[in-house]
């Protein structure tokens, strides 16, 4: 099995070895398993957490928060606990349902939420992380998923997340602020760093963003109104041009407020961020690079 892993999760067993030793903890487990899988900002398991809109830097804190400090102990080969095995095990499992050839960071996150009776799986269901959001964010990455046939509404038993993720799928409403997500979650990013000159952390109106999409649960409740991808892309090269700039994602945001019927736009307004402001700004970080 162990031929099968990707460079990137050998690093993350790795990893997780380390984590163990600088704990003071015999055996690799669960959470270490999760530490060493999101060691690396842009390794698969990373990026999926970034995209399910969940900081990975607020997951190793959880965990580390979590685990009692012990003297750490010499670097050499440790053992997985049987739950840690298992989840081995079910990222196997996982890769092989999912028609891969290989075990990356992502299965592993999923053999972890799998493993129910780990850390790993209790902190990331505290944060809000289900398994089949993952599981579709995986299959959307490898472009496995296609605008599937009508099917009826949502119903209010799935999983929010779930659902989110399925109608962002279906109707172009989603599209956009999709994107501006993605912008808003990236801290090294223009934009995020032009709301912090404004006065306003990203991550907040993140998370106002997602609470709206997560409010539209039925296929009618979404519309055909809004922005697509093409049209946001379009709007936000103008922004760019009219500021003499390469494109970048506060062109995005932008281009949201200008339009202003995007979930995105509602969520800038809401914490008092206006168009002005944030053309001004990005206009000055611009000026200062």
């Amino acid at each position: 099995m162990w031929q099968r892993f990707t460079e990137e999760a050998r690093k993350a067993v790795f990893y997780a070895q380390e984590a163990a030793q600088r704990f003071g903890d015999g055996f690799v487990s669960t959470e270490h398993l999760l530490l060493g899988s999101i060691r690396e900002a842009d390794s698969r398991a990373s990026r999926l957490l970034s995209r399910a809109n969940i900081l990975p830097d607020l997951v190793r804190s959880e965990i580390e928060s979590g685990l009692s400090k012990k003297e750490a102990i010499p670097s050499q080969d440790m053992s997985l606990t049987p739950r840690a095995k298992r989840v081995i095990d079910l990222a196997y499992e996982e890769a092989r349902n999912l028609n891969h050839n290989y075990i990356g960071t992502e299965h592993l996150l999923l053999g972890m939420l799998k493993e129910d009776d780990g850390l790993a799986q209790r902190v990331l269901a505290r944060l809000g992380v289900t398994l089949e959001a993952i599981r579709r964010l995986v299959l959307d990455e490898d472009g496995e998923i296609e605008a599937p046939p009508v099917r009826p509404p949502v119903r209010s038993s799935q999983s929010p997340a779930s659902a989110w993720i399925l109608l962002s799928i279906r109707r172009r409403r989603m599209i956009a602020d999709l994107i501006c997500l993605t912008f808003l979650l990236e801290e090294a990013e223009l934009g995020a760093n032009a709301l912090h000159a404004c006065g306003v952390a990203p991550v907040l109106v993140a998370s106002i963003v997602e609470e709206q999409l997560l409010e539209m649960k039925t296929v009618e409740g979404l519309g055909e109104e809004g922005l697509s991808a093409s049209d946001i892309a379009s709007l936000a090269d103008n922004e760019a041009k009219g500021l003499g700039q390469s494109l970048n994602g506060g062109h995005f945001l932008l281009a949201a407020l200008a339009d202003g019927t995007s979930a995105t736009a509602r969520a800038l307004t809401a914490k008092g961020v206006t168009y002005e402001q944030l053309r001004d700004e990005l206009s000055k970080s611009a000026t200062a690079g």
